[in-house]
């Protein structure tokens, strides 16, 4: 399937991102550690803000840093959502403690949608996707759907690092990290997305695989570059056509 992209914003916070590669223009990179410097966070008021958790900060951040159609259709994807917080309020239940209801409602996997359809006041309809390590091309395809019936689609997808009692279960490098994407049908730089079939390959449980970036970080360091094609986690395979509207 090809998918246009018209524009994009990512932000991460460690140095394993390639950045020496950009060739794509009306695009703003931030690669900070002080996440509340992010520049397009400066809309959000002070008191919301200071509600808002280092996932949040990050979705928000991307998402808001690209001009979009005012009711624009969007989808927001994550592997673990925000685990920090989950993570802390399964604690409180653990000790028979009272939940903050604010602080469950900003927990849930469409939270952050929800926050950003409220600080742009878009009613569009907003999809949120989990779906395990392939997350973030799930959104994709989720999107491409989309775009059968808009002319535009939002594409945000957010990880942050697994808390350390996670750590037994890491299978990637732990970065956290957002990119977002406005899809286009028509104009844009154009992909093509094929996904690789694994139905016959058997894999050997007693190989245990090298730790990779996550898709969405290998995927962006791919668009930056001059390569023509890559494949991501042997299941996902990427081509750039010459067809530049």
């Amino acid at each position: 399937m090809e998918l246009r992209i018209k524009n994009w914003s990512f932000v991460e916070t460690s140095n394993l991102t390639k950045f020496n590669c950009c060739n794509m223009t009306n695009t703003h990179i931030v690669n900070s550690l002080d996440i509340k410097d992010i520049p397009s966070l400066s809309v959000i008021p002070r008191m919301k803000k200071r509600r808002l958790s280092t996932f949040s900060q990050l979705a928000l951040s991307t998402a808001l840093d690209i001009t979009i159609e005012s009711d624009c259709v969007s989808v927001f994807s994550s592997r673990h959502g925000d685990l920090h917080k989950t993570n802390q309020l399964l604690k409180v239940v653990a000790g028979e403690e009272a939940l903050s209801p604010t602080q469950f409602s900003l927990s849930v996997h469409n939270a952050v949608s929800g926050q950003f359809g409220i600080l742009t006041n878009n009613k569009a309809a907003s999809s949120v996707i989990a779906g395990g390590i392939n997350s973030f091309h799930y959104a994709l395809i989720e999107a491409y759907a989309l775009l059968l019936e808009n002319e535009e689609v939002l594409v945000v997808h957010t990880d942050t690092e697994l808390p350390e009692n996670y750590s037994q279960f890491e299978d990637e490098l732990q970065v956290s990290h957002s990119l977002a994407i406005l899809l286009s049908r028509i104009e844009g730089v154009p992909l093509q997305l094929t996904p690789i079939d694994t139905s016959g390959v058997i894999s050997d449980p007693k190989l245990t695989p090298e730790k990779v970036l996550p898709q969405a970080i290998q995927f962006f360091n791919y668009l930056i570059s001059d390569d023509t094609e890559i494949e991501i986690s042997n299941k996902w395979k990427w081509n750039k056509t010459n067809d530049k509207n």
